[in-house]
């Protein structure tokens, strides 16, 4: 890879309005939760398929009222780099009118990129896993 990191991107869009999925995404805890994730201290673990992944936050910033968390940090020997954020759309629904939904939105950067191929694998699996559960629970409102 020529870049010095690789980028991995996942979302879903549900049938709630963003209010309704920030009551479910009500804090860092609450989101390592529905990702698999244990938090103890600075370190949050993922169980996945692969493996776990152990995450070292070196900094955490979570804002509330714009619905978006962002966490940097350390897994192994790489860095990383990854926010959430939730936000109003509209959605097609089953006739041709416009229905209003949530994106949920997650965004993780990972490098060196020649050094992070298992790792990409890895928490390519824990986002789409986190988020088919957050499908599950928000898309009945």
């Amino acid at each position: 890879m020529r870049e010095g990191f690789v980028r991995v991107d996942e979302h879903v869009v549900v049938a709630c309005p963003p209010h309704e999925a920030l009551s479910c995404l009500d804090g860092p805890t609450a989101i390592a939760a529905w990702f698999g994730g244990l938090r103890d201290g600075p370190r949050t673990t993922i169980a996945s398929g692969p493996g776990d992944l152990v995450l070292e936050r070196a900094h955490e910033e979570w804002l509330p009222d714009d619905g978006a968390l962002l966490v940097v940090g350390t897994t192994g020997d790489l860095w990383f780099r990854a926010h959430l954020t939730v936000r109003a759309v509209m959605r097609p629904g089953a006739n041709p009118y416009l229905h209003p939904g949530t994106e949920i939105w997650t965004h993780v950067e990972i490098g060196p990129a020649d050094r992070a191929v298992r790792v990409t694998a890895m928490v390519r699996d824990v986002l789409r896993r986190g988020l088919d559960h957050l499908r599950l629970e928000l898309d009945t409102c």
